[in-house]
């Protein structure tokens, strides 16, 4: 059985005066597995079409992933767009910025610690004008 993620959190993704905002984020904590420690794949299928601008994970305090948290990003047709490294908690700036159209999937690998728990957060960049 692989692991579970908590609710979604929408940072910045109502609209302001009539317009909507330039960044927007989601956030969401995911628990590994208790016995093999992985972590489902995320899927976002439903937000507006933008440009990934970083990543940030939190290490739970308590149960904290193993040394190296590899988190992956690919597009709705499967296509690798961003991939990071975390060794601590952190945000990692995409300096390509990839364009996310129709959603993306995130990906949790190389953890290691079986009940692991960290916070994945994604930055994005509107697209709209």
């Amino acid at each position: 059985m692989a692991g579970s993620w908590g609710g979604v959190e929408g940072r910045g993704l109502r609209a302001v005066g009539g317009s909507f905002q330039s960044m927007f984020a989601v956030a969401r904590e995911f628990t590994a597995d208790a016995a093999d420690a992985s972590v489902p794949d995320w899927e976002i299928l439903d937000q507006n079409p933008a440009f990934l601008a970083d990543i940030g994970v939190v290490f739970d305090a308590d149960v904290a992933p193993s040394n190296t948290l590899t988190i992956i990003i690919e597009d709705i047709d499967g296509l690798r767009v961003a991939e990071e490294v975390f060794t601590a908690s952190g945000r990692k700036v995409l300096t390509n910025r990839p364009s996310v159209i129709g959603g993306c999937t995130v990906s949790v690998g190389e953890n290691a610690v079986n009940s692991a728990k960290a916070k994945v957060i994604l930055n994005f960049a509107n697209n709209l004008r």
